[in-house]
């Protein structure tokens, strides 16, 4: 009785990670789907530099000719038209309400570490001071799968305020002063733009963690096995530390690797420690092997903030607000399984369903290395 009952929950489990999988694959068509805006303000000029991941606008305009997953110049100047429409209709800049009509000037691909972006330098009529300018981004609003997120930066008479557009809040608005001279941003934390920054990095820490099944699956991983306080509180803090520093050091430019290897490694990490699960003796080291992998999802976390051109004076605290953001949740998660992980692994059927639950976190692993080596 209790095992045909466990075959059906092996079984149960086995169809929760084919769908799963089948899920990840529609999740990833956005997985790196971003883009990066820059709102210069002059007294003469308005100017919107606009980068988005080549993956995102060929899966909007049909442009990939020779269907190699690329974009490539002849491309651009082919479809050129069709790119400034979409743009057009999707981007908006409106003064007092006012919808502006803006002349794109230039369009460019460019190697970031995120992979290829197209660059759209667009320019719109000067403004008035006391102006209140409205930006707008509805790309992707209607795509029920999609992650896409705009990190806009503001710049106005060496002001410099950066937020984030997504999912249902895509607009952001702002009045300039009276009196145009230059109001410079003394760096402090009473300064209301620096304390909104703060708060929407915090977010989107959050949600950036619950959004990277990747990494959930990982912090899920290697808390089946059965293991002590010490251990759990060891590895939890060998995580913590290691990607809080390689985010820290891949933001501020110290360290560069290839995005695309990153996530690689880190579908393999989830492999290892599945199958460490499955034929691990002990586990007393294992906070070592967390901490090296740990390096790796630190550069996956970086990568969400490498291209936006943030602030010296609001580095710092972008970095402590994204990344506290991570950990609160992931304080929280822990401290939501542990009891249920208490009581599941004094079961009879404990290392039977272990076993067979890291056989199917090893599976999605395999899918997800494989998936993201295609080109």
């Amino acid at each position: 009785m209790i095992r045909r009952l466990l075959i059906r929950c092996t079984c149960l489990l086995a169809c929760l990670g084919l769908l799963f999988m089948g899920t990840a694959s529609q999740v990833s068509a956005h997985a790196n789907s971003a883009s990066y805006g820059v709102l210069t303000v002059s007294e003469q000029i308005v100017t919107f530099e606009f980068s988005i991941d080549e993956k995102s606008v060929i899966e909007k305009i049909d442009l990939d000719s020779n269907h190699n997953n690329r974009v490539e110049k002849e491309e651009i100047v082919q479809e050129e038209a069709s790119l400034e429409s979409w743009i057009a209709s999707n981007l908006l800049l409106s003064y007092n309400g006012l919808p502006q009509r803006g002349n794109i000037i230039d369009i460019v691909l460019e190697d970031m570490t995120n992979g290829t972006m197209l660059t759209f330098a667009i320019e719109f009529p000067a403004v008035a001071p006391g102006s209140t300018i409205r930006v707008e981004d509805s790309l992707f609003l209607n795509d029920s799968i999609s992650n896409y997120v705009h990190f806009l930066v503001y710049q106005y008479n060496g002001e410099m305020v950066e937020t984030i557009l997504k999912g249902d809040t895509r607009s952001w608005e702002t009045q300039l002063p009276e009196n145009a001279s230059p109001q410079p941003n003394e760096g402090n934390v009473s300064n209301p733009n620096l304390i909104s920054t703060l708060k929407t990095f915090f977010f989107f820490g959050v949600e950036h963690i619950l959004g990277g099944y990747d990494h959930l699956l990982f912090l899920l991983t290697f808390l089946l096995r059965p293991q002590t306080i010490r251990q759990y509180a060891l590895i939890v803090t060998a995580f913590t530390v290691a990607h809080s520093l390689t985010l820290t050091l891949a933001v501020l430019g110290w360290v560069d690797f290839p995005s695309k290897w990153v996530e690689i490694i880190i579908a393999l990490s989830i492999c290892y420690t599945a199958i460490e699960n499955i034929w691990g003796k002990g586990l007393s080291r294992r906070w070592i092997i967390v901490f090296l992998f740990g390096l790796v999802h630190g550069l996956g976390f970086a990568s969400a903030l490498q291209e936006m051109p943030i602030t010296k004076e609001h580095l710092a605290g972008v970095l402590i607000s994204f990344n506290l953001g991570i950990e609160v949740i992931q304080l929280i998660l822990v401290l939501a399984l542990l009891p249920l992980l208490s009581w599941w692994q004094k079961r009879s059927f404990h290392m039977w369903t272990m076993r067979w639950l890291s056989g199917v976190i090893v599976a999605i692993g395999l899918f997800w290395t494989i998936q993201r080596l295609m080109p």
